[in-house]
């Protein structure tokens, strides 16, 4: 089909990745200005120390003369869901982290009241196929995985459908799905 009669959302897309870009980027070659500790950045989020937040955040409205956090559009918050009903989102932290590459890695939370919990992320791989391999340890898993192991995740384990789409255009259920994963050196 020639690309005059295209009719999709394509170009949206392009505008709100090139947009969100430019936001983070805002925060995080401001973060590199102050000399400040980033251990990870993606596309909308930065692991970043939590005592180096307020200076981030006089920073950012000296510059901008905007705030930084908040839950308005072009604000930004704390990511960590809070561990149990009586958690202060703002009191979540990570006392623990494995970043292994683009939107892999792990952090160990603990909240204002010792609480401990999970923030987990392996593009590709879903929650339920890393607590299958993990087997009661996720924090180890990642270790093994920073360690340079390659581990092998069963993407149907606990019920998850998985299908197959076939050139006739048929769609069939998997009954086995697995996938490899390694650490990236970088």
């Amino acid at each position: 089909m020639p690309i005059h009669k295209h009719f999709n959302n394509t170009l949206l897309g392009v505008q709100i990745l090139a947009m969100s870009k430019h936001l983070m980027n805002r925060v995080m070659c401001l973060a590199d200005d102050l000399h400040l500790d980033v251990y990870y950045q993606d596309t909308d989020s930065m692991h970043i120390r939590r005592d180096q937040v307020p200076l981030l955040e006089r920073a950012f409205y000296e510059r901008y003369h905007s705030a930084l956090r908040g839950s308005a559009l072009c604000q930004y918050h704390p990511d960590f869901d809070p561990i149990c009903s009586a958690s202060v989102p703002e009191e979540v932290v990570a006392t623990e982290s494995y970043f292994l590459g683009k939107k892999c890695y792990i952090d160990r939370l603990t909240d204002q009241l010792g609480n401990v919990g999970y923030h987990i992320r392996m593009k590709g791989v879903s929650q339920k196929s890393i607590e299958h391999a993990a087997q009661g340890d996720l924090l180890n898993l990642y270790k093994r995985l920073f360690d340079g192991e390659t581990i092998t995740f069963d993407l149907c384990c606990d019920g998850q459908v998985k299908f197959d789409n076939a050139k006739d255009g048929a769609v069939r259920t998997r009954d086995h799905f697995e996938r490899a994963v390694q650490a990236t050196a970088e």
